[in-house]
């Protein structure tokens, strides 16, 4: 089961920041891993806080840069620069403890990203840490659409987020709320 929720970021880059969360992998969440049967080079090779990451139309480790070009060249101006959509799984969906399932879990992210906001830029970096340690996904949305320009309409977005979300965990033999 995949819970969905979505807020509106006033600031882009702060966004990616939180999300990329490099060098920000606390130690406890480090030995959490090892102790539940993480190799240790596994768990040494990771320096942040996204264990995979992956963008739709624009590369996750230029995202604030590229957004932020897409966001001038449309005179994209507001209170929100971008959308964020934050996916979390279930340990019975996604095992926080198989590396494997942290590439998964971002390629549901990304699938997700492609069905609710195509033709937008979307970077997506999975987590595993917080409490519980279940499996999430920071999806940030750039707001302008790369064929019109116009922004995504966030308005009542939660059920069509819900609907897609569901209909992907269906198609991949997960648990739907």
């Amino acid at each position: 089961m995949a819970t969905i929720k979505i807020s509106r970021a006033k600031n882009c880059s702060a966004a990616i920041d939180y999300a990329k969360g490099h060098d920000k992998l606390r130690e406890s969440d480090k030995s959490w891993l090892i102790q539940n049967g993480v190799p240790i080079d596994t768990v040494d090779a990771l320096d942040s806080r996204s264990v995979a990451t992956s963008g739709v139309l624009v590369d996750p480790d230029y995202a604030k840069s590229q957004m932020k070009q897409t966001r001038e060249l449309f005179q994209n101006t507001g209170n929100t620069e971008a959308m964020r959509v934050i996916q979390s799984f279930s340990h019975e969906d996604l095992d926080p403890t198989n590396p494997a399932d942290w590439q998964r879990c971002n390629d549901l992210g990304n699938e997700l990203a492609q069905r609710i906001a195509p033709n937008h830029q979307v970077a997506i970096y999975t987590h595993i840490d917080g409490t519980g340690h279940m499996l999430h996904n920071h999806i940030i949305i750039n707001m302008p659409n790369l064929e019109t320009g116009k922004k995504y309409n966030h308005n009542n977005d939660w059920q069509r987020v819900v609907k897609f979300n569901d209909e992907i965990l269906r198609e991949r033999g997960l648990s739907v709320i």
